[in-house]
């Protein structure tokens, strides 16, 4: 699975902020967007915002302590996302980042890789301080 560099590189500093979720969505213009939901937000009222805003979800992350995906968010939002992405500080204060697909009701790691973005997949990451 191939990811934007721009979308890794804002969900590692999302890490760095601390624990967090949310989802990263295609934009109606091809751009992805990263998007911060807020512990009671419901899969049917995300669904209804994407909806209507055009946006299809591209995968859910979380950053945390944890490097396994949570089976909690796994089961909460299947029906939204099929890649589930979790940024989390490894050994000795090493950002890692892990990611996992549901296929069939099966929950299967996946390798990520890192590709440059063209101007159609802006992730909207400043690279102002």
């Amino acid at each position: 699975m191939t990811l934007p560099r721009g979308a890794v590189l804002k969900l590692l500093h999302l890490a760095q902020l601390g624990n967090g979720a949310g989802f990263i969505t295609r934009l109606p213009d091809g751009a992805l967007r990263i998007k911060p939901i807020q512990p009671q937000e419901s899969a049917a009222e995300l669904r209804e915002e994407f909806t209507a805003q055009g946006e299809t979800p591209y995968a859910f992350y979380r950053t945390a302590a944890q490097t396994g995906p949570d089976e909690d968010d796994i089961e909460r939002w299947r029906g939204l996302a099929q890649l589930f992405l979790s940024v989390s500080i490894g050994t000795k204060g090493v950002l890692q980042l892990r990611g996992w697909q549901t296929a069939e009701g099966k929950l299967t790691a996946v390798d990520l890789s890192l590709a440059d973005e063209d101007p159609a997949q802006n992730s909207e990451v400043s690279r102002k301080t």
